[in-house]
């Protein structure tokens, strides 16, 4: 099982997440603990991780998701881009996305 690390605020900015989802078949549970049924692939992501997939499943746009993350940790838009778009990358990365 792969770890994913976790979304820090030390990244540089990544490129643009492209739309539709690319998270859509990812299935996660409340644990953080995730698998990609296309691959076979497990991997686990903490808690901010899981929440930004399951949003990005329900069809939120990136830019959506980037709010929220502003709302729910009291962070500015820099910084919740900057950590979507680093979390983005890692999923990309590893295949996931």
């Amino acid at each position: 099982m792969k770890m994913l690390p976790p979304v820090i605020q030390d990244f540089a900015p990544c490129p643009q997440v492209p739309v539709p989802c690319p998270t859509q078949d990812l299935i996660i549970n409340d644990n953080g603990f995730a698998f990609d049924p296309q691959s076979g692939q497990t991997f686990s992501v903490n808690q901010t991780g899981a929440e930004m997939i399951r949003w990005m499943n329900e069809g939120v746009t990136p830019d959506t998701v980037v709010m929220r993350l502003q709302d729910q940790y009291g962070i500015d838009q820099f910084t919740a881009t900057r950590d979507f778009e680093s979390f983005m990358a890692s999923l990309r990365s590893n295949g996931l996305a």
